[in-house]
């Protein structure tokens, strides 16, 4: 999933520099009505992070960095940046799953 959400963001970027409206086509609307509630959980989820584990998650995920790059550009040592990216996962882990929607079946 990870690889997926990192292959639309860099087609995203590539569509925009170079006008390919059959990328941006693909892309989903900022306006999706449907993803709302979702989009709002998880950004919930994220505003409960501490900075610092929300600074490595946004960097690994959102711009695709390796544990080493986040390493080199914030300044800390690697194992750092995992535990912090493991913390801030297993967090969002427990916020998302505690508030799923009534009727939900979680394994």
């Amino acid at each position: 999933m990870r690889s997926r959400a990192l292959d639309v963001i860099k087609s995203a970027r590539v569509a925009r520099r170079s006008g390919d409206a059959e990328v941006l086509d693909r892309m989903p609307a900022d306006a999706d009505v449907a993803g709302a509630p979702d989009r709002q959980r998880v950004r919930a989820a994220l505003a409960e992070l501490s900075a610092e584990q929300r600074q490595v998650l946004e960097l690994a995920y959102f711009e695709g960095q390796s544990c080493s790059e986040i390493s080199d550009r914030i300044g800390i040592p690697i194992g750092t940046v995992k535990s912090r990216l493991a913390a801030a996962l297993g967090k969002l882990r427990q916020t998302l799953g505690a508030a799923s929607p009534p009727g939900t079946v979680r394994s």
